[in-house]
């Protein structure tokens, strides 16, 4: 169901992006659009707990999202705890909810124990790159760290020709072999970048009420590309060094000058070679130190540097 905004000038939006959002882009509240027919009494009759309940009467607006499916398990987080419902008849078929009755049965407690539940949930489900998880998740650091450790203490050679019965010969155990190398500088310099943006900076922004992406995408990411785009451009150096042994497996590329100049015993093909690949890791190594010394958060250290 869409939700829009209260006054009326801003685009119709799914639950989920109405919950991240907070208040919609002209400043009002999301409401949803309509009143399903699905919500009534009827409906909600012989609902045994309050989650269930919750489960009934939620299920119409949520239907069509990504959250819909766990809204069970939501509402069974949500509102786990005795709910005084007051019967308003002798077979206790028609009750209704007491507010206020005690420090946690408030109506707007309710609602901020769902919101939470649901809001937890979304930012579990976010594609978030290895470096990001290792940034902001600390419990997966280390397995993830030791895990990519170990893959990268490989021998090259030896990870190729493991490759090769299942991949066989070409570009593609090269690509995998050059990705699962390229992952440790990746994932450590992401991570350090992220880790070192200023926690009071993010805090600002999360107390201005941004959400997780937007504190992301809009803070932490533009003051840590510097460090970021370091460690690409380590990456991508380590990376076009290792690339030229995967000749050996008819991959192509720069490589093959070499294994080709060694086995006919070809000196000058085995320094053009050389000087092809010597080039390229430079050049690749200019590009991204300009591409560094470009950002933002760069300029602006190098201005306060400067003052």
């Amino acid at each position: 169901m869409p939700f829009v905004s209260t006054r009326g000038n801003a685009p119709a939006v799914p639950f989920s992006v109405a919950l991240e959002q907070g208040l919609a882009p002209d400043g009002g509240l999301y409401l949803p659009q309509a009143w399903p027919d699905a919500v009534s009494v009827p409906a909600l009759t012989g609902a045994a707990t309050l989650a269930d309940l919750a489960d009934r009467l939620i299920a119409p607006f949520l239907e069509g999202e990504p959250l819909a499916a766990e809204l069970p398990a939501i509402a069974a987080e949500a509102f786990n705890f005795p709910a005084p419902l007051v019967p308003l008849d002798g077979e206790g078929r028609l009750q209704v909810l007491e507010l206020f009755h005690g420090p946690t049965a408030a109506f707007k407690d309710f609602g901020a124990r769902f919101l939470a539940a649901c809001m937890r949930r979304l930012r579990a489900s976010a594609d978030r790159p290895l470096g990001i998880l290792v940034a902001t998740v600390r419990p997966l650091s280390l397995p993830i760290m030791l895990t990519l450790g170990v893959i990268y203490t490989i021998p090259s050679l030896a990870f190729l020709a493991f490759l090769i019965p299942s991949l066989h010969l070409g570009k593609r155990p090269a690509i995998v072999v050059l990705a699962a190398y390229a992952q440790l500088a990746l994932v450590r310099n992401i991570a350090a970048a992220l880790r070192g943006v200023d926690p009071a900076t993010i805090e600002a922004a999360t107390g201005a009420g941004m959400t997780w992406r937007q504190v992301f995408w809009r803070v932490r990411l533009p003051l840590a590309l510097p460090v970021l785009i370091a460690g690409l451009r380590i990456a991508a150096v380590t990376i076009i060094g290792l690339a030229t042994i995967t000749a050996w497996i008819n991959a192509g590329g720069l490589g093959s000058l070499l294994f080709d100049g060694i086995s006919r015993d070809y000196p000058s093909q085995i320094l053009a070679g050389t000087v092809a690949i010597v080039a390229l890791s430079l050049a690749v190594d200019f590009l991204l130190r300009v591409a560094e010394r470009r950002t933002p958060a760069a300029r602006a250290r190098r201005s306060i540097d400067e003052a």
